[in-house]
């Protein structure tokens, strides 16, 4: 679900940047600089998020990945089981 939200993040600062960009080319040269500082800006964030977004995801599926041997091995064997109640019925 958060990466819809990343999507809809970058999607917002895509069209934004891009509105901005037009705009600063229709205003001058001055609003053009202040335009390339802060995309500068946002795209140098937009990355910190990614990479944030990233580590957060490798965690959560290394904490699942150890979670499911746990399960695995609190388990009981089901077809051992049932191969035991079998031969117990008999």
């Amino acid at each position: 679900m958060a990466y819809h939200s990343g999507e809809k993040l970058l999607i917002a600062a895509t069209a934004s940047f891009l509105g901005g960009a037009m705009i600063g080319m229709m205003l001058g040269k001055d609003n053009r600089d202040w335009v390339t500082e802060n995309a500068g800006e946002l795209a140098q964030r937009l990355n910190e998020m990614a990479q944030e977004a990233r580590k957060r995801s490798t965690d959560g599926l290394q904490d699942i990945k150890k979670n499911a041997g746990n399960v695995k091995d609190m388990a009981p064997d089901l077809v051992q089981a049932t191969k035991e109640t079998l031969q117990r019925g008999r």
